[in-house]
């Protein structure tokens, strides 16, 4: 998200809060990241940009109608395999 001033994810798996999982984006090149360890299963996401604009994440792959006209990416976790 290139010119943004503050992204964070939100989702299924943190009861869609835009504040509790803020990205970063340590050298200012557009690229927002953060680690996030999340259970095993299917879990819904978008991104919030600048606080006030939710996106889809145009890389997901995977999508599903939110019931507000847009569509959640969706993640798929696969069980840790030892």
């Amino acid at each position: 998200f290139p010119g943004a001033r503050s992204v964070s994810v939100v989702g299924s798996f943190n009861d869609w809060r835009p504040v509790s999982i803020p990205l970063e984006d340590r050298d200012h090149d557009g690229v927002w990241q953060a680690a996030v360890v999340l259970p095993t299963g299917t879990h819904e996401y978008m991104f919030v940009v600048d606080a006030e604009r939710w996106v889809t994440d145009p890389l997901a792959g995977r999508y599903v109608d939110d019931g507000f006209g847009r569509q959640n990416a969706l993640l798929f976790v696969r069980p840790e395999t030892r």
